[in-house]
């Protein structure tokens, strides 16, 4: 399968797990508890509609079985992999707490029930259940991915490379593993590597990887290659949705103030604010430029602007400090400054240690 298609691996992968449980349910003459021939059929016909892509019949169906039979884990198991796949995340979660207490050491799921923690941002339990799910038999290439991901979020980059790197070397025609393993190498800064990464994905997919070209350009940036910085952004603004035009506005801003060009950067800025002219980022970006313009008034208004949008921005945090700073406004500086260190700004450290801030 190639990256392009319509229902990526994973999905494919989960509808997949239903259908094995769906074995077990046509074989439940096997099964220790036998169903009643009503919940097998009720279990049947929710299978089929699930197949069709039905899946509001498929969960009355599997509703059905569970009424008439309590002790139905696929359907309780079916009912979740609806909900999880409908991104309906609590009640998917709710359902396989009924089919857990049923099967507590069922792989798939338990593999189940990682991806839904892991979308629920607990990280830690998604990485302890997919573990387990994996060393019990349950090692499909969606919950591999799900496991990269967990670690990824806890910031343990090598052991969550492991599992990239065993996702493409097992499925070398899959753009997401590519894709998603590039990632992984921006957050572990190697940005050569991510750059291979970003490249391999966007020759094998079928069609347009959203926000590829906005890494490939970013990396270019990171590495220095100004040439291939901008061969990027022309490429990617062919196909640019809004969201990634504006992206891609904001790297070749900061590409040419990087040369110190900066009322051409302003223009690039200002390009991005009049398709979205509410977006923190952009305003952010404008508010940088008008500190090398030495427009420290304007710069701060667009800070203030960005914490309007997002409260939480530590970069609007500060470059308003910087631009009070330079209007002598030293105790709004060092709060500015105080807030951004508060809210993860490692640079602003230098400065509340700095002499402004202690005189």
């Amino acid at each position: 399968m190639r990256g392009g298609n319509s229902f990526s691996l994973c999905y494919n992968y989960m509808r997949q797990a239903l259908l094995i449980v769906i074995l077990f349910c046509l074989n439940c003459q096997a099964q220790d508890a036998l169903y009643a021939p009503a919940v097998i059929d009720n279990y049947e016909n929710g299978v089929l509609a699930y197949k069709n892509n039905d899946r509001d019949e498929a969960k009355v169906l599997f509703s059905k079985c569970i009424s008439e039979d309590s002790s139905c884990f696929e359907a309780y198991y079916g009912l979740g992999l609806i909900h999880f796949e409908e991104k309906n995340f609590d009640q998917s979660l709710l359902n396989t707490n009924q089919a857990k207490a049923l099967r507590p050491f069922d792989a798939k799921l338990m593999g189940l029930r990682g991806r839904i923690y892991f979308q629920k941002s607990n990280y830690p339990e998604a990485e302890t259940l997919l573990k387990r799910a994996i060393s019990i038999g349950d090692n499909s290439p969606e919950n591999i991915l799900y496991l990269a991901l967990s670690l990824q979020k806890q910031d343990k980059y090598t052991t969550a490379l492991h599992y990239y790197n065993e996702l493409v070397n097992k499925h070398p025609l899959e753009q997401e593993y590519w894709y998603k393993r590039g990632l992984l190498y921006v957050d572990m800064e190697d940005y050569a590597a991510a750059q291979v990464d970003f490249k391999k994905a966007l020759e094998i997919a079928d069609s347009p990887i959203k926000n590829i070209y906005i890494h490939l350009a970013t990396t270019a940036l990171v590495l220095g290659d100004g040439e291939e910085t901008l061969a990027q952004i022309a490429e990617g603004l062919k196909t640019a949705d809004e969201d990634e035009k504006v992206l891609l506005l904001l790297i070749k801003g900061t590409f040419v103030r990087d040369l110190g060009e900066y009322e051409k950067a302003q223009n690039f800025y200002n390009e991005a604010y009049q398709l979205q002219n509410e977006n923190p980022l952009v305003l952010t970006h404008q508010a940088v430029v008008l500190i090398d313009l030495e427009k420290y008034d304007s710069a701060i208004a667009k800070c203030d602007d960005a914490l309007v949008f997002n409260p939480n921005q530590k970069e609007a945090y500060f470059n308003r400090g910087i631009a009070n700073e330079m209007i002598r406004n030293v105790d709004q500086a060092c709060s500015d400054w105080q807030k951004a260190f508060v809210l993860g700004s490692q640079k602003a450290i230098q400065y509340l240690n700095g002499p402004v801030c202690n005189e």
